[in-house]
């Protein structure tokens, strides 16, 4: 038996607000969940950016908006699982965020980059506006020797998360045609 729902404008709305959440929730475990697999360098950690997956996957099955609301409801409520939270770190997440956002949104829909591409594009960016947000708050300039470490980082874990993230985004398209 095969049972299928017409949605009024109403309902869709609804709907798009309960997946959406669904994502935020989902993002927020990941991240939580990342926390035990960082990585610890020169009194930082780095992490793989495995929360990313939910906000490339909504980017390419959604579009800008949702994606980008996704984007900036994550930093302040990622913020409450960080032992160091305060303006500062803020700032340095709020920086790359936002910074990764744009590039990945320039180079998905200006260059038809695939999600993989896109997803080395916005962690490499998010590294580079965390760094140009530590040289600015510290007004360190010698930090900058940091950013060839930090790009092969961004592309290694850019491509991890852009595989895992194409997988999501061909099985709800999947599921989606059901």
């Amino acid at each position: 038996m095969n049972i299928t729902f017409k949605l009024n404008s109403d309902d869709k709305k609804t709907f798009r607000f309960v997946v959406l959440a669904i994502f935020l929730s989902v993002e927020i475990i990941l991240h939580y969940l990342e926390i035990f697999i960082s990585i610890p360098v020169g009194g930082y950690s780095l992490k793989v950016g495995i929360s990313n997956i939910i906000v490339l996957s909504a980017l390419y099955l959604f579009g800008k908006l949702d994606s980008f609301f996704l984007t900036v409801a994550k930093v302040p409520l990622f913020m409450l699982f960080e032992p160091q939270f305060n303006l500062v770190t803020l700032l340095i997440s709020l920086s790359g965020a936002l910074l990764s956002f744009a590039a990945m949104i320039i180079f998905k829909n200006f260059f038809d980059a695939g999600v993989i591409l896109t997803s080395c594009i916005g962690a490499i960016f998010h590294n580079l506006g965390q760094l140009i947000t530590v040289i600015v708050i510290t007004k360190l300039l010698a930090l900058m020797w940091y950013l060839p470490f930090l790009v092969l980082v961004g592309i290694i874990t850019g491509y991890l998360v852009g595989v895992l993230s194409n997988l999501l985004i061909n099985k709800l398209n999947l599921l989606k045609h059901k």
